[in-house]
């Protein structure tokens, strides 16, 4: 993943490549380094996008730290992006703005109901934070 990201470690190819393992079946769970890795990674990646207003890749990246997690010895599963919640972005209200107005445009055409769509996203994007 970190060798297919063409800024460097943590840029948007980054979020892109973890995108693409998803869809291709992979089923999201990490070793503890991996883990580690990852959330390091997803910070740095979210914290370049906002420092040059690509929400798109904050948007992706928000979306892939939902799915991926790591299962503790109780077999208890933490969440990536519950490590995210201290980044400054998300208590940007422009931000959840802009990100409802993209569920809305992207499951509008899918759908008559459309709305419980963007509900169930929207669910799995703020448990785990």
């Amino acid at each position: 993943l970190i060798e297919s990201d063409a800024e460097g470690i943590g840029g948007s190819g980054f979020v892109e490549c973890i995108r693409e393992h998803i869809h291709s079946g992979w089923h999201c769970q990490l070793t503890e380094e991996q883990f580690i890795a990852v959330k390091e990674l997803l910070k740095t990646a979210i914290g370049r996008a906002t420092s040059r207003n690509d929400v798109s890749t904050i948007r992706d990246a928000l979306e892939v730290s939902a799915e991926m997690f790591k299962k503790d010895a109780n077999n208890v599963s933490d969440y990536v992006q519950r490590h995210l919640i201290s980044l400054s972005i998300w208590e940007e209200l422009r931000f959840w703005e802009g990100y409802f107005d993209y569920l809305m445009d992207r499951f509008s055409s899918k759908s008559a109901n459309y709305a419980s769509l963007v509900s169930a996203q929207l669910i799995t994007v703020a448990s785990h934070m």
